[in-house]
């Protein structure tokens, strides 16, 4: 994954990123820009390791200022906002969700990533829940539970398996077609 660059989940909400998780050359990233625009970042020290599953989150918890960019549940990079810092809430309002958007289209994902499972929660999660979680299927209905994208159930869709069933397919599931990707033997 030395060469992997690009976004696994990205907020937008106009022309301002409201949160963001990718990789650069391999490397973890959390970044954000305020509703005045300016980017806060966290940047992990070191790439992935090739061939070995990694579980990424970030976490920002606006009760306590902090940002963190956590690595298979136990290692933070962390970043506290200090008492007289004005410029640091994340934009907020209507916005557009995007997964698995490598840096170029051209080019798309170089190096051998594969992404699992992507899971966004509408409350901060705690380290220990992170680890305890990390591992295991959430079940739908789960309280906090925003969305839960499952990218290895063989299907022809990106469901949503935090609100699962084929009443909400037409609400929640992505169509292969969609999201440009081939299916079968193509």
């Amino acid at each position: 994954p030395a060469e992997a660059s690009g976004s696994i989940v990205k907020r937008v909400i106009g022309l301002r990123t409201g949160f963001e998780l990718g990789l650069v050359n391999g490397i973890p990233y959390v970044r954000y820009n305020t509703s005045r625009g300016t980017e806060q970042a966290l940047t992990a020290p070191v790439a992935l390791n090739a061939n070995e599953w990694t579980h990424l989150a970030a976490v920002w918890n606006p009760a306590i200022r902090t940002l963190m960019l956590v690595i298979n549940g136990n290692s933070a990079v962390k970043r506290e906002f200090a008492a007289n810092e004005l410029d640091y809430l994340p934009a907020d309002g209507t916005s557009v969700f995007t997964m698995a958007a490598p840096a170029s289209a051209a080019d798309g994902w170089k190096g051998d990533i594969v992404i699992d499972e992507v899971r966004i929660w509408t409350t901060n999660r705690t380290m220990a829940q992170l680890d305890d979680a990390r591992r295991e299927l959430v079940q739908a209905g789960t309280p906090n539970l925003f969305r839960d994208f499952r990218f290895d159930d063989g299907g022809l869709t990106i469901e949503d398996f935090a609100h699962p069933g084929w009443r909400n397919a037409e609400l929640y599931a992505i169509p292969a077609a969609r999201w440009g990707a081939r299916m079968g033997n193509n």
